[in-house]
């Protein structure tokens, strides 16, 4: 028995020999790992650089030393790619074979075109009025509608309580007081549109944008007629083919642009709808929203001096709703109540609009520039409504140890309304553009002439009738209008609203503009001054103004790369159509521009945290405003009183930082704090209806260590109240805005990571996202219905919008 154990002892013994050697041999020749350091140029290392193997899958990211490590297995040859932002990527292919560890070293050099590019713009960006935003981040961004509307939202001075809808307020401004430019043409947002569900799509197309720019005041005299903003969109130039396409739960699109020859080309179709977001809501119903539209920019240089280009676009919205049922519950843990809404009838509202611009550019040299441009806008809207509802006012059981908590406990009041509407509205504007700039030493001369010529038909039929307390008492004759003078001499079938009328408006307007942007180069600092005049003249009301402007700015050559500024400028907004007509439909021709006086000083700081660049911006500001038109905003729809006129203010200061808070990727965070009020002439001042105190917003992104290709990206904003303006209105403010959206995306495919399914490799960039839109599934509040009970109490129940919802997006790119 010994003899047997001894003889598997020396057997194994001579098993564990002779194989140990194989098997490590094995092992060796089917583990290895590359390892190595990554630098720039100076030999210094680079820390959280990307080191990306071909698979698409396998990587890391360096350390602080610039190390990284990667082990393998069943690899003899690998492409090894090294990326960072503002540096060229680097790839290397090695050979595996033979080796259980292998040194690979990577130099990165910094992008020199991209960087000198963005250097450049930088500079004369920084001594305007102006910041640049970068237009991938719209792609980015989790949002309703992932546009150009909400990236402006998230910058600082910029406020917005509805996530449904692309128009925004600056500094205390409304939605009319910014002005919009695509490729120097001014672009028009609808007329008839009263809710963010019915207003579609926004006109710019970020999938075609190539740079934004945007100010918040103390802009340029070449820019416009406006009191507040300006956002100036320059549409790609493309120089090889590129087709790109994306669809998710609430959009559609496809794009495509090229060069043949002398000839560039950029199209894009979008598609969109809300259905799926508004069967959330607390109205219930069938919901049909339908928004396309397409675009397209063509260019063609005849030779080096003379281009021709046309950009067109075709917008079809289409809204249409048929209500059933609507629960609401408001109040709070002591008084909490419900409104319950039966309803039977229909909404069609149509906004179609196109826009056809033609330039021409001549550029006899390099210093020199001129184009002439002849565009044609034309809006035709349509809203038709005619919509019963029988409703229900509530108080809920509140007590917390009863079997029938948050269930009607008591019926405080019933009532109906009939709301009706047949509103047409037609415009067609035409503009002739002529413009130059010449560049003398260092002197910029820029100058402008534009002529405007509007033509308007508008027709307005509404009324409402509201049969509750308070309203329609006694009971009336059954046919609106109808009297009986033997039996009720003096009774009349009273409207709680009504408004009819018909108008024609025919317009001319002319403006030019002359400014000059003067460099002075010293040798502590160099200075930028930035001087123009505007004016302009308008025949409706026989109104020939003056529009001087200013930007000073100054960047000392110190340690620091600091630079300071100054604009102010007296600008005066034309009165529009919309301003002139008041609620019963009457147009007020007489009334003059309102005005705004700006005085913006700022701070522009490049620097460094944590290694990283950043830019951190301040402004602060007054504006003085004059000849104001009062006006009320219930939810995207603004009212103007141009019977009577106020003077105001508005001040405060906008703070943003930009930057790596996250190695490798931008983020940025934005507040603004601010007061606007307004004023009968000798009366108390009191809030405008954009008097938001504070404005807080997020956009964070983030990605996971080792595995750069899935990212997070999230859009945070908060917004104190901002005042009701309905004038019976018994609540002073709205409830604070809060929202939060979320977004994962997987880089399926890139430049730097290829996926196993081959196929997908065919494309330029694959990505998938999951979003979820209002994370904390908060309920803001956009308006309020106003209903009276029995006891004459009115209750302002809230109009909420959107719920937490998922998204999921596909795009590709070829």
């Amino acid at each position: 028995m010994m003899n047997g154990l001894k003889n598997k002892i020396i057997r194994r013994l001579f098993l564990f020999i002779v194989f140990t050697p194989l098997l490590c041999s094995f092992a060796k020749a089917q583990t290895c790992v590359v390892f190595g350091t990554v630098n720039d140029e100076n030999n210094q290392p680079l820390e959280f650089v990307n080191v990306v193997l071909d698979d698409g899958i396998s990587g890391t990211t360096t350390d602080a030393t610039g190390y990284y490590t990667i082990p393998l297995k069943g690899k003899k040859h690998v492409t090894i790619t090294a990326s960072y932002m503002g540096y060229k990527d680097e790839v290397k292919t090695v050979s595996l074979e033979n080796i259980d560890r292998k040194r690979v070293d990577f130099v990165l050099l910094p992008s020199s075109t991209d960087l000198s590019t963005v250097v450049i713009e930088d500079n004369l960006v920084r001594s305007t009025s102006f910041s640049r935003i970068d237009p991938k981040a719209a792609q980015l961004l989790p949002s309703v509608s992932n546009d150009i509307g909400a990236l402006i939202k998230t910058l600082p001075g910029v406020a917005s309580s509805n996530e449904l809808s692309s128009q925004y307020s600056v500094r205390g401004g409304n939605f009319d007081e910014n002005i919009v430019y695509v490729n120097g043409i001014e672009v028009f947002r609808p007329f008839l549109t009263r809710s963010g569900q019915q207003e579609g799509l926004s006109f710019v197309n970020s999938d075609l944008v190539s740079s934004i720019s945007f100010s918040a005041g103390g802009f340029e005299a070449r820019y416009g007629d406006k009191m507040s903003s300006v956002l100036d969109i320059t549409y790609k130039k493309p120089t090889e083919f590129h087709a790109s396409a994306s669809l998710s739960l609430l959009s559609a699109s496809a794009n495509v642009e090229g060069k043949a020859g002398n000839f560039t080309y950029l199209a894009g179709f979008r598609q969109k709808t809300n259905t799926y977001l508004l069967g959330g809501m607390d109205t219930k119903g069938t919901y049909k929203p339908s928004f396309s539209d397409f675009q397209s920019l063509l260019s063609y240089s005849f030779n080096k001096k003379w281009e021709l280009s046309l950009l067109a676009n075709y917008s079809r919205n289409l809204y249409r709703f048929v209500p059933e049922t609507r629960e609401t519950k408001y109040g709070g843990l002591m008084e909490a109540y419900s409104l319950t809404v039966y309803m039977d009838g229909f909404e069609d509202d149509i906004f179609n609009s196109g826009l056809g611009a033609l330039s021409l550019n001549y550029k006899p040299n390099d210093k020199t520039n001129i184009s002439i441009t002849a565009s044609a806008y034309q809006s035709i809207e349509q809203e038709n409504y005619d919509i019963l509802g029988q409703y229900y006012i509530s108080l809920l059981e509140n007590n917390i140890g009863s079997d029938n908590v948050g269930n009607v406990a008591e019926r405080m009041g019933e009532g109906a309304y009939l709301s009706h509407a047949r509103n047409k509205y037609t415009s067609n504007i035409y503009i002739a553009d002529l413009k130059g700039s010449s560049q003398v030493e260092n002197h910029n001369i820029q100058w402008g002439l534009q002529y405007r010529f509007d033509d308007i038909f508008d027709v307005l039929n509404r009324w409402e009738y509201n049969d509750s307390a308070g309203f329609s008492v006694p009971t009336t004759p059954d046919s609106i209008g109808y009297t009986v003078p033997e039996l009720q001499p003096d009774f009349t079938f009273e409207l709680y609203s009504q408004a009819k009328a018909t108008n024609y408006l025919q317009s001319n307007k002319m403006s030019a503009y002359l400014q000059d942007s003067w460099l002075i180069e010293g040798d502590n600092a160099d200075f930028y001054i930035i001087y123009g005049l505007r004016s302009s003249y308008y025949d409706v009301n026989n109104e020939l103004t003056f529009s001087p402007r200013l930007t000073f700015s100054v960047n000392p050559k110190w340690k620091y790369d600091m630079l300071f500024k100054f604009s102010t400028g007296y600008y005066n907004q034309t009165p529009s159509y919309r301003e002139m007509r008041d609620e019963n439909g009457i147009l007020h021709t007489d009334i003059k521009s309102q005005i705004s006086i700006h005085f913006v000083a700022a701070l522009d700081w490049n620097l460094y945290i944590w290694n990283r660049p950043f830019k951190f911006i301040a402004e602060t500001y007054y504006k003085y405003l004059d000849n104001l038109i009062p006006y009320t905003i219930d939810n995207v729809m603004i009212q103007y009183y141009p019977q009577q006129t106020t003077q105001g203010y508005a001040a405060g200061i906008d703070m943003k930082l930009t930057g790596e808070l996250v190695r490798g990727v931008d983020s940025w965070i934005s507040l603004s704090i601010m007061k606007t009020e307004e004023r009968y002439k000798g009366g108390e001042y009191f809030p405008r209806p954009t008097d938001q105190l504070v404005n807080f917003s997020i956009f964070l992104q983030d990605y996971i260590p080792n595995y750069p290709q899935f990212k997070m990206q999230l859009n945070l904003t908060i917004g104190s109240g901002l005042p009701v303006t309905t004038m019976t209105s018994p609540v002073k403010r709205y409830p604070m805005y809060r929202r939060v959206d979320i977004g994962f995306s997987w880089q399926v495919v890139s430049d730097v990571v290829k996926s196993k399914w081959n196929f997908l490799n065919n494309f330029q960039d694959v990505a998938l996202t999951f979003e979820i839109l209002n994370l904390l599934d908060i309920q803001n509040t956009i308006s309020y219905t106003w209903v009276t009970d029995v006891s004459g109490i009115k209750h302002g129940v809230p109009n909420y919008l959107t719920r937490i919802m998922p998204n999921f997006k596909l795009s590709v790119k070829y």
